[in-house]
């Protein structure tokens, strides 16, 4: 081997080499394998070298990764994450369902994605619209993915927003045109509802119906149900009720009925007030029995509180019905109407059936007494310049007594019994008398008339110029409620003292 290593073997024999330091480098030798093989031993070594080191270093970064965890992860698992092992909790999941998980539950809460104030969420993920109204404690169907275009139907976005925090009371903001197809149901503790959104109602139902709602406020600029109704307000059990409600609405505008009430056993409305509102009705026409407020109670329990304020009723057959089935006083219907506005195409401003009063205030010069339609068990005032029906002057006030008008404030005109005069119905006279003469010595016989009873005019004079007469006093009936015999040379001033028109009568000397 020495030999082959000091000398070259060439095809002219073998030549000596000088160089001492080839001894230490490999040379290939055909009698060990194929010419040069044996000198590619050295370099398939030193790969050998280099996967050990490789696969060392292998064996000591999986010991780091998992057989050599740190102490804080005792009882932890090791998990594939970017190429590498990261030590997790038993049953930990990954980010992707970490992230449905928690898209899941914001689709179910929205409130998280809309509150600022107790920091669920940042500012810088919230459309910069609707900041300050969500600062400010406002609420918009369009957060709720509403479109409010009067195209597209809204319906479950603003009935999200209804119910939004129902239970606590919250501001709703509308500013929209908001095309729904079935009835918004609004109900809840002091909810405040405004803006000048439309609420348009493509169906034969209510479009909005409110229950078990106290102390709130709703504003809007108009509710469009032409084929269907406006507002319903019912109750389903007696602790679900309405009270303390006010409605703010420029416009309804429905088929037939505009607000209706039912009162049942169960519930209750009262103290609702509507302010500045103008009804009217799809197509119409005098006659199709339009009403703009109809009340329905079963007559349980009283119905008060609602009152009507700057409300208009233009293109309506029938202004309030109040319908009791119930006759007791105790158990009436009550309702104040404020400043009406009403043209003279209207068929009645008020309609009642069962025992109802009401208070009319308004300036109107229509406010005929053909306008109205009332029960014999209905009472009521009312101020303003109230006509016949052929607009003669009646009264600036007049009661309402059992359904019939009784002027407050008749002048005093003279009519008297002569001899050829003993008998004076008032119900074959046109006008009303406050003062009566007798100027006969015989027998008289004064027959009143409608508007002469507790409520209505409750005192007339008799002057008596012939004394010695007997007069008998009978009332509409035609039944006696008085008799004076024996009159005296005086003047005698005749009251009602009761509902049941009991007469009595004192006198003075002339």
């Amino acid at each position: 081997m020495a030999e082959s290593i000091l000398k070259i073997h060439t095809q002219n024999g073998d030549i000596p080499v000088g160089y001492p330091g080839l001894a230490n480098k490999p040379i290939a030798d055909k009698t060990l394998s194929e010419e040069g093989a044996f000198a590619d031993s050295k370099v398939v070594g030193d790969k050998f070298k280099e996967v050990k080191t490789e696969t060392d270093s292998l064996k000591e970064d999986l010991d780091n990764y998992i057989h050599k965890p740190n102490l804080e992860d005792d009882d932890k698992f090791p998990r594939a994450k970017n190429g590498s092992v990261e030590w997790v909790e038993q049953g930990l999941p990954t980010d992707d369902q970490t992230s449905s998980a928690i898209n899941s539950w914001l689709n179910a809460h929205p409130d998280a994605t809309t509150t600022v104030q107790d920091g669920a969420i940042t500012e810088n993920k919230i459309n910069a619209n609707f900041l300050h109204y969500i600062k400010n404690g406002y609420f918009t169907p369009e957060m709720f993915g509403a479109i409010g275009n009067g195209i597209a139907d809204d319906t479950e976005s603003v009935q999200k927003c209804l119910y939004f925090k129902k239970s606590n009371g919250y501001n709703v903001f509308l500013s929209g045109k908001y095309k729904i197809t079935n009835p918004l149901i609004i109900t809840g503790y002091s909810i405040n509802i405004f803006g000048n959104g439309q609420i348009l109602y493509d169906g034969i139902d209510f479009a909005i119906k409110i229950h078990c709602c106290v102390n709130s406020n709703i504003t809007l600029n108009r509710i469009d149900a032409p084929n269907g109704r406006g507002i319903y307000f019912y109750g389903t059990s007696n602790k679900d009720f309405n009270q303390y409600i006010n409605l703010y609405i420029n416009n309804i505008h429905a088929k037939d009925i505009c607000i209706k009430y039912d009162k049942n056993h169960y519930s209750w409305s009262n103290e609702i007030r509507i302010y500045n509102t103008r009804f009217s009705s799809t197509n119409y026409t005098a006659g199709n029995n339009s009403i703009a407020l109809q009340i329905n109670s079963d007559g349980t329990e009283p119905i008060n509180g609602w009152h009507l304020t700057n409300v208009g009723f233009e293109g309506i057959d029938i202004g309030v019905e109040l319908k009791n089935t119930d006759i007791s006083k105790d158990r009436r219907i009550s309702i104040a109407l404020i400043n009406l506005r009403f043209g003279e195409n209207i068929r009645k401003i008020i309609k009642t059936s069962g025992y109802c009063y009401f208070l009319l205030l308004t300036a109107n010069k229509y406010t005929r007494k053909d306008f109205f339609e009332l029960s014999n068990l209905t009472w009521g005032v009312i101020y303003g310049n109230v006509t016949s029906e052929d607009y003669g002057y009646l009264s600036s006030t007049c009661i309402i007594d059992k359904g019939l008008f009784c002027p407050t404030n008749l002048q005093s005109n003279n009519l008297s019994f002569t001899d050829s005069r003993v008998k004076i119905d008032l119900n074959e006279i046109s006008t009303y008398l406050t003062n009566i003469n007798i100027r006969t010595n015989n027998d008289c016989e004064l027959i009143l008339n409608e508007y002469y009873n507790y409520k209505g005019i409750r005192e007339f004079k008799i002057n008596v110029f012939n004394q010695g007469t007997n007069l008998t006093i009978k009332n509409r009936n035609n039944v006696v409620i008085g008799t004076l015999n024996n009159l005296k040379l005086a003047v005698y001033t005749l009251y009602f003292i009761d509902d049941n028109n009991t007469l009595n009568s004192y006198y003075c000397s002339k």
